[in-house]
């Protein structure tokens, strides 16, 4: 074995440790504790709603559960159950499924939302609360 060919086993064994190092910390931002993927989220403000949007691809719709409570909306999708026997070359979409929960900035109706699923995009329309209106009680 030459210098050169031992130079290039130590460089590339480098390089694999150095993407394992870079992959664990990724892994911390993009997998919930209980192996569930974060759902990349946007949330849009109107004058009337807020309009939430994860991206969940690869989920039946029934598979999806959506629940608010207060100002926290909480998405789980979990994908169907794979065959134990599958033998990948290579797998990188791992998980559970996908996972968000997010506080909404300010109030918002109660019971007053909808969801839709289309082309791996969950759709949340959420109304905001009306503002309470304000008035000056006398002092007696």
């Amino acid at each position: 074995m030459s210098i050169f060919d031992e130079i290039g086993r130590i460089s590339e064994e480098v390089r694999r440790e150095i993407e394992k190092a870079f992959r664990s910390v990724a892994d911390r931002f993009l997998y919930t504790e209980d192996g569930y993927r974060r759902a990349l989220t946007d949330i849009e403000e109107t004058d009337e709603e807020y309009i939430l949007r994860l991206e969940v691809p690869g989920i039946p719709k029934d598979r999806i559960d959506v629940r608010i409570e207060g100002r926290i909306v909480e998405v789980k999708a979990d994908y169907p159950g794979e065959e134990k026997r599958r033998r990948y070359i290579l797998k990188e979409r791992g998980g559970r499924g996908f996972y968000r929960r997010v506080e909404i900035p300010s109030d918002i109706a109660s019971g007053d939302a909808k969801a839709s699923y289309c082309d791996g995009i969950l759709s949340i329309n959420i109304r905001k609360a009306k503002p309470t209106t304000r008035w000056r009680i006398p002092v007696e």
